[in-house]
Formats: structure tokens, C-alpha cells, sequence
């Protein structure tokens, strides 16, 4: 018995009883349009979280530069306050400044393996479409002659239905 692997319409059957067969012929194909769409959705959800890590990457280097604004500034507060042109509270101002910059830096840090898990998660999804897709395509197990079809092309299967037996009479 070859049975269906995948669930939709049989678009394509090219099966007759009393057809010699070789092993490995393609012989039909069930509808994949569900399956494609799946897929493509998939990546575009790829290209949303490639996005995200961009705008991670923006924001952290926007942050660096601020943090390196802020260090000069620390500076010409320190030499100011050596000459008692500025306060302490000034300079204080500026090193809570530089810590939460430090702090917004780590913050977007850690929300990178998150996002490289949910592209890995994304990965393995687009390996499953890829699988059933290719369980669409009914390919001939063995050499042989079609004793029975029991589908036709535009019928709809279901994995597990068979769809035609076929036997090796040479033994």
C-alpha cells in the first residue's frame, strides 16, 4: 500500500492499475498552497526579529555615544571642581547619568538571547514546513505493477490514506 503523507487535495495522480512502476518515481502531488503560505509567513517573521535586533544595535551604539558625551563631561566637571567652579552635585548628577546609560547598555544586551532563541524557534518551524512540503510528493516505494488505485486527482486525503497498492510480481 502507498499512503498519503500530508493532508490536502491531490492535485496531480498519475496512477493506472496494471501500470508498471519503478521505485522512486514521483507519481502525484498533493496541494502545498497552505503549507507555502505558512512558510512565507515564517520568514517574514525571520525578517521582523533581524529587524529588531538592528534596532537593538541602533540604540546600544546610541547609547555608547551618550555614555561617551557624558564621560568628557565627567571630566570637565572633575578639573572644574579642582578649582572650585563646580559643585559636588554636579559631578554627582553626571555619574547617575553615566549609570543609568550603563544600565539602558545592559538592558538591551539582554534582550538579544531572546531574540536569538525566537529566531532559532523560527529556524526549526521553517524546517517542519519544509518537511511536510516535501511529504506532499507522492513518490513510488518499490518496483512494481498497481494492483488497485483507490483515489483520483482533485479527491482530498489525509495522512495515512492510501492511495494505490502496488506489488513486486518478478518474485
Amino acid at each position: 500500500m502507498v499512503a498519503a503523507e500530508s493532508q490536502g487535495k491531490l492535485l496531480a495522480f498519475a496512477v493506472e492499475e496494471g501500470q508498471k512502476i519503478k521505485k522512486g518515481e514521483q507519481r502525484g502531488t498533493i496541494d502545498t498552497t497552505q503549507l507555502y503560505l505558512k512558510k512565507q509567513q515564517l520568514l517574514a517573521a525571520v525578517l521582523t526579529v533581524n529587524t529588531r535586533v538592528m534596532t537593538i544595535d541602533a540604540q546600544i551604539a546610541s547609547a555608547k555615544v551618550q555614555l561617551n558625551i557624558l564621560n568628557r563631561e565627567l571630566k570637565r566637571i572633575e578639573n572644574l571642581l579642582e578649582d572650585g567652579a563646580a559643585t559636588e552635585k554636579q559631578k554627582d548628577d553626571i555619574v547617575g547619568k553615566m549609570e543609568i546609560s550603563e544600565a539602558q547598555i545592559l538592558a538591551m544586551e539582554t534582550q538579544k538571547p531572546t531574540i536569538a532563541a525566537e529566531r532559532a524557534s523560527l529556524k526549526i518551524q521553517i524546517d517542519q514546513v519544509n518537511d511536510q512540503i516535501s511529504r506532499a510528493s507522492i513518490t513510488n516505494p518499490i518496483n512494481g505493477v498497481v494492483l488497485q488505485k483507490y483515489k483520483e486527482a482533485g479527491e482530498i486525503v489525509g495522512p495515512g490514506q492510501n492511495l494505490y497498492k502496488i506489488a513486486d510480481l518478478s518474485e
